[in-house]
């Protein structure tokens, strides 16, 4: 027997669908959202062996995008690059359809020291299923010259008679539990009955029941396969007993948007637990069309720059009118340019509550790349602009060592407690912000000890980064801190609810 550990991350009941699902509890319409974001907390925090789907990825199997709709899931799925075992269920196109997307199903796969047995059963009235004498047959093989651990995978959880409290079950359960009894398998894992159930263990085999990803609160499974079974619960919404705001999210406005949107934006914010959301667009980006925001004017001329309009400006705002965001949702984030100044219109100041400031550039990181960086100048130059903003009048200081990683260059331990020091002087709070940047722990650790408020930001350029706080919640727990997390963060005086 293996003595290696294998953890498995399951996820099931996805119901993906262009349009909301006529159950209302199922999220459908945004089930490659939900995807993407369980994709994102495996990837960097979970890092599983392998990843289990079981079945339903889809809502409606006869829609003319049903096939469009798996080869998106799947295109979400191959971002992890690692083994993807993927079980059709009842909801899924007919299997020539599936096949094409996502190929035969494969007897068994096997990771560190465990074989994943799979099963695409028949479907018998009341959603229902039985297991044919074959596919039987293939579960007694998969033991054959195998002595590691055994896990069936199907879409309609098999038990025991008793075992879970699902109402689907396999009719021939007795001859199939018979089965895994006999071949040794250490634990049988469904899905399709959307509250979850399990773990069960009986006589030695582990049954589970996976959660619907498509409900709140958006839960999947890690399965740690070792000396035993272990099962834990992760959940894509908040905990109900944290009231946060995403004080850092982007709009269709930013060039930089990938697929933002304002009314799905508030949507998800309310699917996943947030007191609240701000969209805090980039303020050059609504003064400059796209070619002129990449020239090296757009931050040395600031808002002196006679390409500046107020074209795009007024068409943000006019977005956040018809979308009916509440003014404690209206936001902007700014930034000095080369002369000092803040890159914000004085009429705009006054259309937004929350006013976040970014160090985007300055005149050492703006040389040609054939010229080396003189460090010593690029951290003064971040200090003396980081010092610029704190001091006009933002109340969020937004991811503000990105610089370092942007321009290749290691974030020196010796500017944080400075950096700190002038947030603290100028009540400004310190953004924890994990969109391409990693905030050192030390920093994080700075900001407690000297009682400077965190705002956790999103920085959402993708619908599936909104809310998404798995990571900022992680981090600060690691510095040590246990205490009520409201406590350290931060609260904008006039902060309603979306």
């Amino acid at each position: 027997m293996s003595t290696s550990v294998c953890r498995a991350a399951v996820i099931s009941d996805i119901h993906y669908d262009a349009t909301p699902s006529s159950v209302a509890s199922r999220k459908s319409e945004y089930g490659a959202i939900l995807l993407r974001k369980v994709v994102y907390r495996l990837a960097t925090q979970i890092q599983p062996d392998v990843v289990i789907v079981l079945g339903d990825l889809v809502d409606k199997p006869a829609a003319p995008d049903a096939e469009e709709k798996l080869r998106e899931l799947k295109s979400i799925l191959d971002m992890l690059k690692l083994p993807v075992i993927v079980i059709p269920g009842n909801h899924d196109p007919d299997r020539a359809v599936f096949n094409r997307v996502f190929g035969p199903l494969p007897d068994y796969v096997d990771v560190n020291g465990t074989r994943f047995v799979c099963f695409d059963d028949e479907e018998r009235p009341g959603y229902n299923a039985h297991r044919s004498a074959a596919d039987i047959a293939r579960m007694h093989a998969a033991r054959s010259g195998f002595d590691g651990r055994l896990v069936a995978l199907s879409h309609v959880p098999l038990f025991p008679a008793g075992a879970l409290p699902s109402p689907y079950h396999f009719i021939n359960d007795a001859e199939v539990v018979a089965a895994l009894e006999m071949d040794r398998y250490t634990a049988a894992i469904g899905g399709h009955h959307h509250p979850g159930s399990g773990p069960s263990e009986v006589r030695g085999v582990t049954y589970v029941g996976a959660p619907a990803v498509c409900e709140s609160p958006f839960p999947f499974l890690l399965a740690t396969f070792g000396d035993d079974v272990s099962i834990a619960r992760h959940e894509l919404k908040l905990p109900s007993t944290l009231s946060v705001w995403d004080t850092h999210v982007h709009t269709q406005f930013a060039y930089c948007s990938e697929n933002m949107d304002v009314r799905r934006t508030l949507d998800i914010a309310g699917m996943m637990g947030l007191a609240g959301v701000c969209f805090t667009e980039h303020s050059l980006h609504l003064y400059l069309d796209k070619k002129a925001l990449s020239s090296r004017d757009a931050y040395a001329r600031g808002l002196e720059n006679p390409l500046c309009t107020r074209t795009r400006a007024e068409g943000y705002f006019e977005l956040l009118d018809r979308e009916q965001v509440a003014l404690s949702s209206r936001g902007l984030e700014t930034d000095i340019d080369f002369n000092g100044k803040l890159i914000l219109d004085s009429r705009d100041r006054t259309r937004v509550s929350l006013l976040i400031g970014s160090v985007h550039e300055i005149p050492e990181g703006m040389k040609p790349r054939t010229e080396p960086v003189d460090t010593a100048r690029f951290i003064d130059e971040f200090m003396a602009t980081s010092k610029k903003l704190c001091e006009s009048g933002i109340q969020i200081l937004a991811h503000p060592l990105r610089m370092f990683d942007r321009k290749h260059l290691p974030i020196p331990e010796s500017v944080i407690p400075g950096l700190v020091d002038m947030m603290k002087t100028n009540g400004v709070a310190a953004e924890i912000n994990f969109h391409t940047h990693n905030p050192p722990v030390s920093y994080v650790r700075e900001c407690i000890r000297q009682s400077v408020p965190l705002a956790f930001g999103s920085d959402a350029h993708n619908l599936y980064e909104v809310g998404e706080f798995s990571r900022h919640i992680a981090v600060v727990r690691e510095v040590g801190y246990e205490g009520n997390m409201e406590k350290v963060l931060y609260r904008f005086p006039d902060a309603g609810v979306v």
